[in-house]
């Protein structure tokens, strides 16, 4: 009994160690495979470090400076506002002459008024406010029209209003802003960017009016009828053969106005 088992014993042992020896023997081909693809993972992931990491980065940085210039912006308008409440409370303490609440205070001449009118959205170049601003003073200085209209619409409206503004600081000339305005709340659903330089203008303007207490369909035009009945000249932007800037300048045509179109002169020059 004791021989089968031991016939069978050594068999079973040499199968034993075989299969050991070749267990042992591949875990050497297995590292150095596996180190290589490590590398190769390692490499990849440096890779895409490189490639993923940087644009992540630049995009929060473009991120945090639109939060940054959103958050001035803001700011500078809620400091326009507090000024021209702050102005209105200094000017009923120490009787500084207010704002004129008529036209007739103002003394203002037909002849020698302009109005402005324009689209809302105007591909210009960076030096077209600077040459505004000294046809401003053209106008002032050679044709004498001191005082300007404008309505406060967005774009080429709110363009000119600031140009007067900074042609009357520049350039040390007496000329006056007339604001005419459809409504109280025209400037609720405007961008910061807009709205600034729309409260600004509202700030530093001679005279404003309103020519309706609320916004209806009609108001817009409405307001530009009113800009060219106070006109002699009509200053425009016109791209376009419709829309409220059309109409304005069909209306001062036919009231009599000359009129200037910004947009042919350029494309003339």
């Amino acid at each position: 009994m004791a021989s089968p088992v031991t016939s069978h014993a050594a068999p079973h042992k040499t199968f034993l160690c075989h299969t050991t020896i070749t267990q042992l023997a591949q875990p050497t081909n297995n590292t150095a495979s596996n180190g290589i693809k490590q590398g190769l993972f390692s490499a990849k992931t440096r890779i895409f470090k490189i490639y993923f990491t940087f644009p992540c980065l630049i995009g929060f940085a473009r991120i945090f400076r639109q939060i940054r210039l959103r958050a001035t912006f803001s700011y500078r308008c809620r400091q326009f506002r507090t000024n021209a409440v702050l102005y209105k409370r200094t000017a009923m303490l120490y009787d500084i002459p207010m704002k004129p609440k008529t036209l007739e205070e103002l003394n203002i001449q037909r002849r020698h008024t302009c109005c402005f009118t324009g689209h809302r959205s105007i591909e210009v170049g960076n030096d077209f406010k600077p040459r505004l601003i000294e046809f401003i003073n053209l106008l002032y200085t050679k044709y004498g029209v001191d005082t300007f209209v404008a309505g406060g619409a967005m774009g080429f409206d709110t363009m000119a209003a600031t140009a007067v503004l900074r042609a009357k600081k520049v350039h040390n000339i007496p000329i006056r802003l007339l604001l005419i305005l459809p409504c109280p709340n025209q400037g609720e659903r405007y961008s910061l960017y807009d709205r600034f330089f729309y409260d600004l203008a509202k700030v530093r303007a001679d005279y404003i009016e309103y020519v309706s207490d609320h916004y209806y369909n009609g108001c817009m035009h409405r307001r530009n009828r009113r800009m060219v009945e106070l006109s002699a000249l009509c200053v425009c932007y016109l791209t376009q053969d419709t829309g409220g800037t059309k109409y304005t300048v069909d209306y001062a045509t036919k009231c009599g106005l000359k009129v200037i179109n910004l947009a042919k002169a350029r494309g003339g020059a």
